[in-house]
């Protein structure tokens, strides 16, 4: 059974971008102080690096371990390959040639237990030097015997190497497909990817065993651009209703208002006709990304919404720890989180779902109970709450159109969508009732027709 420890590191912090800040009072601002020992985390003046020593000390000092770890086993390789003069060329050589010995082996363990480490920090320097370490380490070790290619999508997508990110997820799906890649070789091409399509169909990350880390980051990077979109199209509608503003001033608060720079390059000068057309299009993608990962681990979403318990969790097991819903969880939980509005977008298509469903539970909930043994009775705020997980990805267009929606909250698009439902829903059910009502009074004829006759025949006789 899994152990729980800590997860609060991943629930907490500021949401946005990873910028530099002082670990005390989270200032922002260029010339910050930094640690000296773990080399990734900052403070604004040595009087509060001071004050917060004392509960910083031990991670500070675990990372210093690691890197003196690192440090001697990187020793060690280049020891048994003195004739080569750089240190870093000798461990790439002997590492390419040697995967299966011990000392390599420790080197790249001790490597990745420190970039995880440095990835929980979660300030820009601890994040960006672990997403450099699991980089070359899968360089140098294509066989990723440490699963680093699980953690290297989120950890670029919280530094904003969206297109990185893509290309990185996209080259680990063609290396799958390729029967002839020599996964041995540090010679073999590595992330030969580059500038390809955000906006085309994901159909690569969902192959028949897809990697469910590599499906929530692909989620996450689609949703990224469909808050970016959101905000585009809100400052334009604001900025339209005020006095006329220059284009060019126009363009530059949209850069402001976006983040991921693939947004910034590709969308903010968009029409709003060809946002809207890519808009749609992403929200297809995304619900069938979010399918794709409901398929293949049901649990994702139920503790997206409500993460303590998978973020706390520890497997024993070091196989299970990269594939079970926890260990997921727990890779992509701070991109997810820090990427304002994607949260909000999720949470918001449950209340939608919830919203058309509330009239439809009773009857659900009766049929439910039929097939129930007693003492497993479900309450009406249990089954709703399921069913707006259930069908979340059935909703999200909604959502999304509410989301930019300049009208009347009561007049949302959603609203309105649910109104015309429930209207067809009560006209359908009133033409069930006449036809009823019909067929009712045609069998009272037939009886009456009936009867008739056989008074004739009685009659007759």
């Amino acid at each position: 059974m899994p152990c729980l420890t800590s997860g609060a590191k991943l629930r907490t912090g500021p949401v946005g971008p990873l910028r530099d800040r002082c670990d005390l009072c989270s200032v922002e601002r260029t010339g910050l102080i930094l640690c000296s020992g773990c080399r990734a985390v900052r403070y604004c003046s040595r009087a509060h690096q001071d004050e917060h020593q004392p509960s910083h000390k031990p991670v500070c000092n675990g990372i210093e371990s690691d890197r003196e770890s690192l440090a001697y086993w990187e020793r060690m390789i280049c020891k048994q390959k003195g004739d080569v003069k750089s240190d870093c060329q000798a461990i790439e050589i002997y590492v390419d040639h040697h995967t299966e010995l011990l000392d390599v082996f420790k080197y790249i363990r001790y490597r990745f237990i420190l970039a995880n480490h440095l990835r929980f920090i979660g300030t820009p320097d601890g994040v960006r030097e672990a997403a450099d370490h699991m980089l070359d380490m899968l360089r140098m070790n294509r066989g990723d015997y440490m699963f680093v290619q699980h953690f290297i999508p989120a950890a670029l997508l919280r530094l904003d190497r969206d297109q990185d990110a893509y290309d990185f997820m996209k080259w680990c799906s063609t290396l799958v497909e390729d029967d002839n890649y020599d996964w041995g070789a540090v010679s073999e091409p590595f992330m030969n990817l580059k500038d390809e399509d955000v906006l085309e169909d994901p159909n690569f990350v969902m192959p028949r065993f897809p990697r469910i880390s590599h499906l929530a980051c692909m989620l996450l990077l689609k949703m990224k651009l469909l808050v970016d979109i959101r905000g585009i199209k809100t400052t334009r509608c604001i900025l339209a209703r005020n006095s006329p503003l220059p284009p060019e001033l126009i363009l530059a608060i949209a850069h402001d208002v976006v983040r991921s720079p693939i947004a910034k390059a590709r969308l903010v000068r968009k029409p709003s006709s060809h946002l809207n057309t890519i808009e749609v299009k992403l929200v297809r993608q995304v619900a069938r990304l979010g399918r794709a990962i409901c398929d293949d681990d049901y649990n994702f979403f139920t503790f997206l919404c409500d993460p303590d318990e998978a973020l706390a969790m520890h497997p024993e097991r070091f196989s299970s720890y990269f594939f079970d819903y926890s260990s997921v969880m727990q890779r992509a939980y701070s991109a997810i989180r820090e990427t304002a509005g994607v949260l909000e977008i999720l949470k918001a298509t449950r209340l939608v779902v919830k919203r058309d469903w509330e009239d439809k539970v009773v009857d659900m909930l009766e049929d439910i109970r039929k097939h129930e043994k007693a003492g497993h009775e479900r309450t009406e705020a249990e089954l709703l709450y399921d069913v707006s997980l259930d069908r979340i990805w059935d909703y999200l267009d909604w959502a999304v159109q509410d989301a930019s929606y300049p009208g009347r909250w009561s007049n949302r698009p959603s609203e309105r969508y649910i109104k015309r439902r429930r209207e067809w829903a009560a006209k359908e059910e009133a033409e069930k009732e006449r036809a009823e009502m019909g067929r009712d009074t045609d069998e009272e004829d037939d009886d009456d027709d009936e009867e008739k006759r056989q008074r004739c025949d009685n009659g007759e006789k």
